[in-house]
């Protein structure tokens, strides 16, 4: 936005906002009292401050635990789900959940990465080429197959048509004087 330097009072609001705010609201705090300011160039000035790295906020904070791993929200409905069938696929968790492709895929690599489920199986799906079946507990991971059950091929059977027989030809119905089509030849 702007090559000014900053003014006290914008280091000041920086400062005071930097641990509870997002860097958005601060540069719109910012913006009020001096040359307007991007978030990026706030997150750059709280750095060249040496002001202390915020923890991620949102639902997918990370605590002070080392080697904690974020925990989504469809997490608790996931293992229930694959708990109660048995085994699953990202397909049916999306259909009972509700949650996005990419969503459910975070959860289960974060289950896996647990050992809490594994890649027992993959299986040919019509529309959607191979889905992985994901088991519950602990178990050996199955590679990817290159191929599954090949489709089977089209097999094309033309049609057996005589063509020494003549074959009707469907003509339209005719008229009261011989015409195809009602008022044809009528003047108006």
């Amino acid at each position: 936005m702007s090559a000014a330097p900053w003014t006290i009072e914008q280091t000041v609001i920086i400062s005071r906002m930097y641990a509870s705010h997002s860097n958005s609201k601060i540069a719109a705090e910012v913006s009020k009292v001096g040359p307007a300011r991007t978030k990026y160039s706030v997150c750059c000035k709280a750095k060249d401050m040496g002001l202390e790295k915020r923890g991620n906020s949102g639902k997918f904070q990370k605590g002070n635990v080392s080697g904690h791993i974020p925990v989504s929200k469809y997490r608790p409905e996931v293992l229930a789900i694959i708990v109660r069938d048995g085994e699953t696929t990202v397909l049916k968790l999306m259909e009972e959940t509700g949650a996005s492709k990419s969503g459910i895929r975070y959860v289960l690599r974060q289950l896996k990465l647990q050992k809490n489920i594994h890649l027992c199986n993959y299986i040919r799906s019509g529309r959607n080429g191979i889905q992985a079946i994901w088991k519950i507990g602990p178990g050996k991971n199955v590679l990817r197959p290159k191929q599954i059950d090949k489709p089977e091929p089209y097999i094309h059977i033309p049609q057996l048509i005589d063509h020494n027989k003549p074959q009707p030809v469907p003509r339209p119905q005719l008229g009261a004087w011989g015409l195809a089509w009602g008022n044809a030849g009528s003047a108006g």
